[in-house]
Protein backbone atom coordinates (compact mmCIF):
# COMPACT_ATOMS: atom_id res chain seq x y z
CA UNK A 1 0.00 0.00 0.00
CA UNK A 2 1.38 3.17 -1.02
CA UNK A 3 0.10 7.04 -0.61
CA UNK A 4 0.43 9.59 -3.24
CA UNK A 5 -0.57 13.39 -3.59
CA UNK A 6 -3.29 14.01 -6.32
CA UNK A 7 -0.45 15.46 -8.89
CA UNK A 8 1.88 12.08 -8.26
CA UNK A 9 -1.41 10.13 -9.11
CA UNK A 10 -1.74 11.93 -12.41
CA UNK A 11 1.57 11.65 -13.15
CA UNK A 12 1.40 7.69 -12.37
CA UNK A 13 -1.66 7.15 -14.32
CA UNK A 14 0.43 7.84 -17.63
CA UNK A 15 2.57 4.93 -17.18
CA UNK A 16 1.99 2.01 -19.12
CA UNK A 17 3.23 -0.15 -16.44
CA UNK A 18 0.92 1.23 -13.69
CA UNK A 19 -0.33 -2.25 -11.86
CA UNK A 20 -4.24 -2.70 -11.31
CA UNK A 21 -5.17 -0.64 -8.49
CA UNK A 22 -7.33 1.17 -6.22
CA UNK A 23 -7.58 5.07 -5.55
CA UNK A 24 -8.58 5.69 -1.91
CA UNK A 25 -9.00 9.36 -1.54
CA UNK A 26 -7.29 11.23 1.86
CA UNK A 27 -10.67 13.27 2.99
CA UNK A 28 -9.68 16.56 4.32
CA UNK A 29 -10.83 16.38 8.20
CA UNK A 30 -12.45 20.55 7.84
CA UNK A 31 -13.00 21.03 4.56
CA UNK A 32 -14.82 18.81 1.25
CA UNK A 33 -10.82 18.78 -0.19
CA UNK A 34 -9.22 15.95 -1.18
CA UNK A 35 -5.38 15.90 0.41
CA UNK A 36 -4.34 12.86 -1.41
CA UNK A 37 -4.72 9.40 -1.83
CA UNK A 38 -3.93 6.34 -0.79
CA UNK A 39 -3.29 3.25 -3.84
CA UNK A 40 -4.13 -0.06 -2.91
CA UNK A 41 -2.91 -2.49 -5.55
CA UNK A 42 -5.16 -5.03 -6.53
CA UNK A 43 -4.77 -8.82 -7.33
CA UNK A 44 -7.14 -11.20 -8.77
CA UNK A 45 -7.02 -13.47 -6.28
CA UNK A 46 -7.09 -11.45 -2.96
CA UNK A 47 -10.11 -9.61 -1.75
CA UNK A 48 -9.33 -7.40 1.26
CA UNK A 49 -11.49 -8.27 4.30
CA UNK A 50 -13.99 -6.00 6.13
CA UNK A 51 -11.35 -5.56 8.90
CA UNK A 52 -8.49 -4.63 5.97
CA UNK A 53 -11.24 -1.87 4.59
CA UNK A 54 -11.58 -0.76 7.76
CA UNK A 55 -7.98 -0.29 8.49
CA UNK A 56 -7.56 1.65 4.88
CA UNK A 57 -10.22 3.95 5.81
CA UNK A 58 -8.45 4.41 9.55
CA UNK A 59 -5.04 5.13 7.66
CA UNK A 60 -6.75 7.71 5.32
CA UNK A 61 -8.29 9.28 9.23
CA UNK A 62 -5.10 9.92 10.48
CA UNK A 63 -3.21 10.45 7.02
CA UNK A 64 -5.40 13.29 6.45
CA UNK A 65 -4.49 14.58 10.31
CA UNK A 66 -1.00 14.40 9.85
CA UNK A 67 -1.20 16.65 6.64
CA UNK A 68 -3.43 18.82 7.72
CA UNK A 69 -1.17 19.67 11.21
CA UNK A 70 1.93 19.70 9.20
CA UNK A 71 -0.04 22.34 6.89
CA UNK A 72 -1.40 24.35 9.81
CA UNK A 73 2.80 24.00 11.32
CA UNK A 74 4.39 25.26 7.78
CA UNK A 75 1.51 27.64 7.89
CA UNK A 76 1.83 29.30 11.31
CA UNK A 77 5.82 28.97 10.87
CA UNK A 78 5.84 31.23 7.23
CA UNK A 79 3.21 34.00 9.03
CA UNK A 80 5.29 34.12 12.15
CA UNK A 81 8.61 35.05 9.73
CA UNK A 82 7.13 37.22 7.20
CA UNK A 83 5.00 40.22 6.79
CA UNK A 84 1.32 39.71 5.69
CA UNK A 85 0.85 42.61 4.16
CA UNK A 86 3.66 41.98 1.44
CA UNK A 87 4.65 38.44 2.04
CA UNK A 88 8.20 39.63 2.22
CA UNK A 89 10.70 38.35 5.03
CA UNK A 90 9.68 40.22 8.52
CA UNK A 91 12.18 41.49 10.94
CA UNK A 92 12.67 38.03 12.69
CA UNK A 93 13.56 36.53 9.51
CA UNK A 94 15.53 39.35 7.86
CA UNK A 95 17.55 39.13 11.54
CA UNK A 96 18.10 35.11 11.15
CA UNK A 97 19.32 35.79 7.18
CA UNK A 98 22.00 38.34 7.96
CA UNK A 99 23.70 35.75 10.98
CA UNK A 100 23.82 33.37 8.16
CA UNK A 101 25.30 35.76 5.63
CA UNK A 102 27.79 36.61 8.73
CA UNK A 103 28.40 33.09 8.87
CA UNK A 104 29.14 32.45 5.76
CA UNK A 105 31.01 35.59 5.11
CA UNK A 106 33.45 34.76 7.85
CA UNK A 107 34.33 31.40 6.40
CA UNK A 108 35.29 32.82 3.14
CA UNK A 109 36.30 36.42 3.90
CA UNK A 110 33.52 38.19 1.72
CA UNK A 111 31.35 41.47 2.73
CA UNK A 112 27.87 41.57 3.85
CA UNK A 113 26.15 45.01 3.15
CA UNK A 114 22.55 45.80 4.99
CA UNK A 115 20.28 48.34 3.34
CA UNK A 116 17.88 49.85 5.12
CA UNK A 117 15.28 51.94 3.22
CA UNK A 118 12.38 53.59 4.28
CA UNK A 119 10.19 56.10 2.50
CA UNK A 120 10.01 59.67 2.79
CA UNK A 121 6.67 60.93 1.98
CA UNK A 122 4.52 57.94 2.66
CA UNK A 123 2.50 59.41 5.68
CA UNK A 124 1.58 62.17 3.16
CA UNK A 125 0.17 59.37 1.01
CA UNK A 126 -1.42 57.72 3.78
CA UNK A 127 -3.25 61.10 5.05
CA UNK A 128 -4.24 62.20 1.10
CA UNK A 129 -5.24 59.07 -0.38
CA UNK A 130 -6.06 56.50 2.13
CA UNK A 131 -4.62 53.59 3.72
CA UNK A 132 -5.88 51.21 0.85
CA UNK A 133 -3.67 52.94 -1.53
CA UNK A 134 -1.02 53.32 0.87
CA UNK A 135 -1.00 49.59 1.16
CA UNK A 136 -1.08 48.95 -2.41
CA UNK A 137 2.10 51.40 -2.60
CA UNK A 138 3.74 49.34 -0.13
CA UNK A 139 3.00 46.17 -1.93
CA UNK A 140 4.25 47.83 -5.23
CA UNK A 141 7.55 48.86 -3.65
CA UNK A 142 7.67 45.11 -2.47
CA UNK A 143 7.72 43.55 -5.85
CA UNK A 144 10.03 46.75 -7.39
CA UNK A 145 12.87 46.25 -4.85
CA UNK A 146 13.40 42.26 -5.95
CA UNK A 147 14.11 43.56 -9.56
CA UNK A 148 17.63 42.61 -10.59
CA UNK A 149 18.82 41.21 -6.82
CA UNK A 150 20.31 38.07 -6.88
CA UNK A 151 18.49 34.82 -5.96
CA UNK A 152 20.90 35.05 -2.80
CA UNK A 153 20.12 38.40 -1.58
CA UNK A 154 16.94 39.17 0.54
CA UNK A 155 14.48 41.98 0.67
CA UNK A 156 12.18 42.67 3.81
CA UNK A 157 9.79 44.79 5.10
CA UNK A 158 11.12 45.70 8.99
CA UNK A 159 7.36 47.44 9.81
CA UNK A 160 5.38 50.37 8.58
CA UNK A 161 7.40 52.05 5.25
CA UNK A 162 10.47 50.59 6.34
CA UNK A 163 12.24 48.08 3.70
CA UNK A 164 15.30 46.11 4.54
CA UNK A 165 17.68 44.39 1.75
CA UNK A 166 20.53 41.77 3.00
CA UNK A 167 23.24 41.31 0.34
CA UNK A 168 25.97 38.04 0.97
CA UNK A 169 29.29 37.45 -0.24
CA UNK A 170 29.73 40.98 -1.81
CA UNK A 171 33.43 41.48 -3.14
CA UNK A 172 33.48 45.15 -2.36
CA UNK A 173 32.02 47.99 -0.59
CA UNK A 174 30.94 49.45 -4.02
CA UNK A 175 28.54 46.64 -4.90
CA UNK A 176 26.35 47.88 -1.92
CA UNK A 177 26.33 51.37 -3.56
CA UNK A 178 25.67 50.35 -6.66
CA UNK A 179 22.54 48.22 -5.69
CA UNK A 180 21.43 51.03 -3.12
CA UNK A 181 21.82 53.38 -6.52
CA UNK A 182 19.68 50.86 -8.54
CA UNK A 183 16.90 50.20 -5.62
CA UNK A 184 16.16 54.02 -5.41
CA UNK A 185 16.38 54.37 -9.68
CA UNK A 186 13.26 51.70 -9.53
CA UNK A 187 11.59 54.32 -7.25
CA UNK A 188 11.74 57.60 -9.48
CA UNK A 189 9.03 56.70 -11.57
CA UNK A 190 5.11 58.25 -10.93
CA UNK A 191 2.68 55.39 -10.82
CA UNK A 192 -0.76 55.55 -11.13
CA UNK A 193 -2.67 53.79 -8.22
CA UNK A 194 -6.76 54.12 -7.65
CA UNK A 195 -6.85 56.97 -9.86
CA UNK A 196 -3.74 58.78 -8.68
CA UNK A 197 -0.42 59.37 -9.28
CA UNK A 198 1.74 58.31 -7.07
CA UNK A 199 5.83 59.48 -6.03
CA UNK A 200 7.22 57.70 -3.97
CA UNK A 201 10.20 59.19 -2.42
CA UNK A 202 13.12 57.15 -0.09
CA UNK A 203 15.94 57.47 1.70
CA UNK A 204 18.88 54.63 2.01
CA UNK A 205 21.04 53.66 4.96
CA UNK A 206 24.00 51.13 4.10
CA UNK A 207 26.08 49.18 6.59
CA UNK A 208 29.26 46.90 6.09
CA UNK A 209 29.93 43.67 7.53
CA UNK A 210 32.90 43.59 8.84
CA UNK A 211 33.87 47.64 8.42
CA UNK A 212 30.99 48.46 10.73
CA UNK A 213 29.81 45.66 12.43
CA UNK A 214 29.91 42.18 13.15
CA UNK A 215 26.40 41.12 14.13
CA UNK A 216 22.97 41.75 13.26
CA UNK A 217 21.82 44.18 16.03
CA UNK A 218 24.86 46.42 15.53
CA UNK A 219 24.23 46.33 11.65
CA UNK A 220 20.80 47.59 11.93
CA UNK A 221 20.92 49.92 14.20
CA UNK A 222 23.96 51.89 12.15
CA UNK A 223 22.23 51.01 8.86
CA UNK A 224 19.52 52.59 10.24
CA UNK A 225 21.56 55.94 11.30
CA UNK A 226 23.18 56.46 8.21
CA UNK A 227 19.84 56.13 7.06
CA UNK A 228 18.10 59.02 8.73
CA UNK A 229 21.67 61.11 7.93
CA UNK A 230 20.07 60.42 4.12
CA UNK A 231 16.52 61.93 5.33
CA UNK A 232 18.20 65.23 6.98
CA UNK A 233 19.70 65.67 3.57
CA UNK A 234 16.39 65.26 1.83
CA UNK A 235 16.58 61.63 0.82
CA UNK A 236 19.05 59.69 -1.30
CA UNK A 237 21.42 57.48 0.49
CA UNK A 238 24.38 57.56 2.71
CA UNK A 239 26.63 54.84 3.90
CA UNK A 240 27.60 54.78 7.68
CA UNK A 241 30.95 56.83 8.26
CA UNK A 242 32.15 56.14 11.96
CA UNK A 243 33.76 59.21 12.43
CA UNK A 244 30.61 61.02 11.47
CA UNK A 245 28.16 58.81 12.58
CA UNK A 246 29.72 57.43 15.99
CA UNK A 247 27.21 58.58 19.02
CA UNK A 248 24.11 59.15 16.75
CA UNK A 249 20.70 57.93 17.70
CA UNK A 250 19.10 55.61 15.92
CA UNK A 251 15.74 56.62 14.63
CA UNK A 252 13.68 54.47 17.29
CA UNK A 253 16.19 55.77 19.92
CA UNK A 254 15.40 59.26 18.41
CA UNK A 255 11.81 58.63 18.72
CA UNK A 256 11.89 57.76 22.04
CA UNK A 257 13.71 61.04 22.81
CA UNK A 258 11.52 63.03 20.71
CA UNK A 259 8.70 61.88 22.66
CA UNK A 260 10.08 62.20 25.99
CA UNK A 261 10.91 66.16 24.81
CA UNK A 262 7.86 66.72 24.24
CA UNK A 263 6.35 65.52 27.34
CA UNK A 264 9.15 66.76 29.05
CA UNK A 265 8.72 70.80 27.03
CA UNK A 266 12.03 70.60 25.69
CA UNK A 267 10.48 72.41 22.70
CA UNK A 268 10.79 75.82 22.40
CA UNK A 269 10.27 78.40 19.79
CA UNK A 270 12.41 81.18 18.02
CA UNK A 271 10.89 84.04 15.88
CA UNK A 272 11.93 86.11 12.73
CA UNK A 273 10.21 89.45 12.16
CA UNK A 274 8.00 89.90 9.07
CA UNK A 275 8.94 93.23 7.45
CA UNK A 276 6.44 95.71 5.51
CA UNK A 277 8.46 96.86 2.77
CA UNK A 278 5.93 100.17 2.37
CA UNK A 279 6.46 101.13 6.32
CA UNK A 280 9.65 99.30 7.02
CA UNK A 281 7.56 98.68 10.09
CA UNK A 282 7.33 94.84 11.84
CA UNK A 283 4.26 94.04 11.26
CA UNK A 284 4.19 90.02 12.23
CA UNK A 285 6.97 87.42 13.20
CA UNK A 286 6.90 83.75 12.30
CA UNK A 287 7.16 80.90 15.38
CA UNK A 288 10.08 78.52 14.34
CA UNK A 289 10.23 75.03 16.18
CA UNK A 290 13.35 74.05 18.21
CA UNK A 291 14.23 71.62 19.95
CA UNK A 292 16.93 72.01 23.05
CA UNK A 293 17.87 68.53 22.96
CA UNK A 294 19.64 67.71 26.87
CA UNK A 295 22.60 66.37 25.16
CA UNK A 296 22.79 67.36 21.54
CA UNK A 297 22.27 71.15 22.36
CA UNK A 298 19.59 73.05 19.91
CA UNK A 299 18.07 70.93 17.04
CA UNK A 300 16.77 72.35 13.92
CA UNK A 301 13.52 71.73 12.56
CA UNK A 302 14.62 69.32 10.07
CA UNK A 303 16.01 67.20 12.79
CA UNK A 304 13.08 66.28 14.51
CA UNK A 305 9.87 67.69 12.25
CA UNK A 306 10.10 64.47 9.33
CA UNK A 307 10.25 62.26 12.24
CA UNK A 308 7.36 63.46 14.16
CA UNK A 309 5.14 63.18 11.20
CA UNK A 310 6.20 59.52 10.39
CA UNK A 311 5.83 58.23 13.79
CA UNK A 312 2.63 60.65 14.57
CA UNK A 313 4.01 62.57 17.39
CA UNK A 314 3.39 65.54 15.06
CA UNK A 315 -0.31 66.02 16.51
CA UNK A 316 1.28 66.08 20.02
CA UNK A 317 4.17 68.36 18.74
CA UNK A 318 2.16 70.92 16.72
CA UNK A 319 0.03 71.53 19.50
CA UNK A 320 2.25 72.03 22.16
CA UNK A 321 4.15 74.70 20.06
CA UNK A 322 1.07 76.62 19.26
CA UNK A 323 0.54 76.93 22.77
CA UNK A 324 3.84 77.82 23.35
CA UNK A 325 3.44 80.50 20.91
CA UNK A 326 0.71 81.64 21.85
CA UNK A 327 1.43 82.25 25.64
CA UNK A 328 4.87 83.68 24.80
CA UNK A 329 3.17 86.38 22.60
CA UNK A 330 1.34 87.70 25.64
CA UNK A 331 5.31 89.18 26.32
CA UNK A 332 5.03 91.57 23.31
CA UNK A 333 1.37 92.94 23.47
CA UNK A 334 1.70 93.37 26.73
CA UNK A 335 4.26 96.00 25.87
CA UNK A 336 1.15 97.19 23.06
CA UNK A 337 2.92 95.78 20.27
CA UNK A 338 0.45 94.28 17.83
CA UNK A 339 1.51 91.59 15.85
CA UNK A 340 0.52 89.01 13.34
CA UNK A 341 1.75 85.46 14.61
CA UNK A 342 1.99 82.81 11.94
CA UNK A 343 2.90 79.44 12.74
CA UNK A 344 3.86 76.48 10.33
CA UNK A 345 2.22 73.58 10.83
CA UNK A 346 1.87 70.14 9.36
CA UNK A 347 0.12 68.75 6.38
CA UNK A 348 -1.87 66.69 8.92
CA UNK A 349 -3.87 69.82 9.96
CA UNK A 350 -4.95 68.92 7.14
CA UNK A 351 -6.39 65.37 6.98
CA UNK A 352 -6.74 65.17 10.93
CA UNK A 353 -9.87 66.25 12.24
CA UNK A 354 -9.52 66.21 15.80
CA UNK A 355 -5.87 68.07 15.35
CA UNK A 356 -8.30 70.77 13.53
CA UNK A 357 -10.41 70.87 16.37
CA UNK A 358 -8.16 70.92 19.18
CA UNK A 359 -6.39 74.19 17.02
CA UNK A 360 -9.80 76.18 16.77
CA UNK A 361 -10.30 74.85 20.84
CA UNK A 362 -6.93 76.68 21.32
CA UNK A 363 -7.39 79.31 19.65
CA UNK A 364 -10.20 80.88 20.62
CA UNK A 365 -9.11 80.55 24.21
CA UNK A 366 -6.21 82.69 23.49
CA UNK A 367 -7.22 86.17 21.44
CA UNK A 368 -10.77 87.58 20.25
CA UNK A 369 -8.83 88.65 16.86
CA UNK A 370 -8.82 85.83 14.77
CA UNK A 371 -6.26 87.28 12.34
CA UNK A 372 -3.87 87.79 14.68
CA UNK A 373 -2.83 84.32 14.13
CA UNK A 374 -1.75 82.52 10.30
CA UNK A 375 -1.41 78.93 9.88
CA UNK A 376 1.14 77.92 7.31
CA UNK A 377 0.80 75.19 5.09
CA UNK A 378 3.15 74.27 2.23
CA UNK A 379 2.15 74.73 -1.57
CA UNK A 380 3.31 70.88 -2.12
CA UNK A 381 0.88 69.29 0.76
CA UNK A 382 -2.03 71.48 -0.41
CA UNK A 383 -1.46 70.16 -3.62
CA UNK A 384 -1.20 66.18 -2.65
CA UNK A 385 -5.03 66.77 -2.01
CA UNK A 386 -6.63 70.08 -2.92
CA UNK A 387 -10.06 69.45 -2.85
CA UNK A 388 -9.36 68.35 0.75
CA UNK A 389 -7.41 71.23 1.65
CA UNK A 390 -9.85 74.02 0.09
CA UNK A 391 -12.42 72.23 2.27
CA UNK A 392 -10.11 71.92 5.87
CA UNK A 393 -8.38 75.55 5.24
CA UNK A 394 -12.34 76.82 4.42
CA UNK A 395 -13.96 75.01 7.75
CA UNK A 396 -10.85 76.64 9.82
CA UNK A 397 -11.17 79.81 8.25
CA UNK A 398 -14.49 79.97 9.29
CA UNK A 399 -13.15 79.74 12.83
CA UNK A 400 -11.20 82.91 12.53
CA UNK A 401 -7.69 81.30 11.51
CA UNK A 402 -6.19 83.11 8.43
CA UNK A 403 -3.76 80.90 6.36
CA UNK A 404 -0.94 81.34 4.76
CA UNK A 405 0.40 79.25 1.47
CA UNK A 406 4.19 78.57 2.49
CA UNK A 407 7.30 77.95 -0.08
CA UNK A 408 5.02 78.98 -2.74
CA UNK A 409 6.50 78.28 -6.22
CA UNK A 410 7.92 74.38 -5.26
CA UNK A 411 4.28 72.25 -5.66
CA UNK A 412 3.03 73.42 -8.91
CA UNK A 413 -0.30 74.99 -7.76
CA UNK A 414 -3.49 74.93 -10.10
CA UNK A 415 -4.67 78.13 -10.71
CA UNK A 416 -7.94 76.38 -10.86
CA UNK A 417 -7.11 75.67 -7.07
CA UNK A 418 -5.33 78.52 -5.74
CA UNK A 419 -8.01 80.79 -6.24
CA UNK A 420 -10.29 78.15 -4.75
CA UNK A 421 -8.42 78.63 -1.39
CA UNK A 422 -9.06 81.18 1.20
CA UNK A 423 -5.45 82.23 1.69
CA UNK A 424 -4.52 85.25 3.46
CA UNK A 425 -1.03 85.19 1.59
CA UNK A 426 1.70 83.33 -0.21
CA UNK A 427 4.97 83.09 0.79
CA UNK A 428 7.15 82.60 -2.35
CA UNK A 429 10.33 80.04 -1.40
CA UNK A 430 13.95 81.60 -0.95
CA UNK A 431 15.17 79.58 -3.40
CA UNK A 432 13.63 81.88 -6.10
CA UNK A 433 14.47 85.02 -3.87
CA UNK A 434 18.03 84.27 -3.10
CA UNK A 435 19.64 85.17 -6.38
CA UNK A 436 16.99 86.89 -7.30
CA UNK A 437 18.75 90.27 -8.40
CA UNK A 438 21.17 88.33 -10.23
CA UNK A 439 19.17 85.78 -11.89
CA UNK A 440 16.73 86.98 -13.99
CA UNK A 441 14.87 83.83 -14.37
CA UNK A 442 14.39 84.40 -10.33
CA UNK A 443 13.00 87.54 -11.05
CA UNK A 444 10.67 87.09 -13.36
CA UNK A 445 9.27 83.97 -11.11
CA UNK A 446 8.87 86.47 -8.37
CA UNK A 447 7.16 89.14 -10.50
CA UNK A 448 4.61 86.46 -11.74
CA UNK A 449 3.88 85.61 -8.26
CA UNK A 450 3.17 88.66 -6.92
CA UNK A 451 0.88 90.24 -9.92
CA UNK A 452 -0.77 86.80 -9.85
CA UNK A 453 -1.46 86.57 -6.12
CA UNK A 454 -2.26 90.77 -5.78
CA UNK A 455 -5.00 89.80 -8.71
CA UNK A 456 -6.79 87.10 -6.49
CA UNK A 457 -6.15 89.77 -3.61
CA UNK A 458 -4.01 87.55 -1.61
CA UNK A 459 -0.74 89.30 0.47
CA UNK A 460 2.47 88.29 -0.69
CA UNK A 461 6.01 87.63 1.55
CA UNK A 462 8.98 87.34 0.41
CA UNK A 463 11.28 84.26 2.48
CA UNK A 464 15.12 84.53 2.62
CA UNK A 465 16.16 88.25 1.71
CA UNK A 466 19.46 88.33 2.75
CA UNK A 467 20.61 91.53 0.84
CA UNK A 468 19.69 95.04 0.09
CA UNK A 469 19.60 94.35 -3.76
CA UNK A 470 16.97 91.81 -3.53
CA UNK A 471 15.01 94.08 -0.90
CA UNK A 472 15.28 97.20 -2.71
CA UNK A 473 14.00 94.41 -5.68
CA UNK A 474 10.82 92.87 -4.23
CA UNK A 475 10.10 96.86 -2.97
CA UNK A 476 10.24 98.31 -6.87
CA UNK A 477 7.99 94.60 -7.72
CA UNK A 478 5.47 95.65 -4.90
CA UNK A 479 6.26 92.77 -2.87
CA UNK A 480 3.52 93.12 0.17
CA UNK A 481 6.06 91.94 3.59
CA UNK A 482 9.78 89.92 3.69
CA UNK A 483 11.73 88.05 6.58
CA UNK A 484 15.10 86.81 6.31
CA UNK A 485 18.58 87.83 7.61
CA UNK A 486 18.94 91.05 6.36
CA UNK A 487 16.12 92.10 8.90
CA UNK A 488 16.76 89.95 11.88
CA UNK A 489 17.65 86.04 12.74
CA UNK A 490 15.30 84.02 14.38
CA UNK A 491 15.64 84.79 18.32
CA UNK A 492 14.05 83.45 21.60
CA UNK A 493 10.68 85.82 22.67
CA UNK A 494 12.18 87.56 25.50
CA UNK A 495 15.22 88.57 22.98
CA UNK A 496 12.19 89.54 20.03
CA UNK A 497 10.75 91.87 22.72
CA UNK A 498 14.25 93.80 23.32
CA UNK A 499 14.69 93.73 19.32
CA UNK A 500 11.00 95.07 18.72
CA UNK A 501 11.91 98.00 21.05
CA UNK A 502 15.28 99.31 19.18
CA UNK A 503 14.50 98.31 15.82
CA UNK A 504 10.27 98.62 14.92
CA UNK A 505 10.69 102.19 13.84
CA UNK A 506 9.98 102.98 9.99
CA UNK A 507 13.29 103.24 7.50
Amino acid sequence: MTTFSPSDLRTFSSAKDLPSHTEIPIRSTISSSTLGFFIVREDAHVRLTNAQNELVERFTQLAAIAIERRRAEDKARHQALHDPLTGLPNRTLIEDRIQQALSNARRRQAIVALLLMDLDNFKVINDTLGHGVGDQVLRRIALSLSHGLRLTDTVGRLGGDEFAIVLPELTTADDAERVARKVLAELEDPFELAGNIVRPEASVGVALFPLHGNEPTTLLQRADIAMYRAKRRGGGLAVYEARRDEGELTGRELEAELRRGIEEGQLLLHYQPKVSLATGRVVGVEGLARWEHPVRGLMGPDQFIPLAERTGLIKALSLQVLRIAMTESRLWRARGVELSLAINLSAQILHDEGLRANIEATTRSWSTDGEELELEITESAIMADPEGAIKAISRMGAAGIAFAIDDFGTGYSSLAYLKRLPARSIKIDQSFIRDMADDERDASIVRSAIELAHNLHIGVVAEGVESPRVKKLLDELGCDCAQGFLFARPMPAAELVTWLTHNNAPD
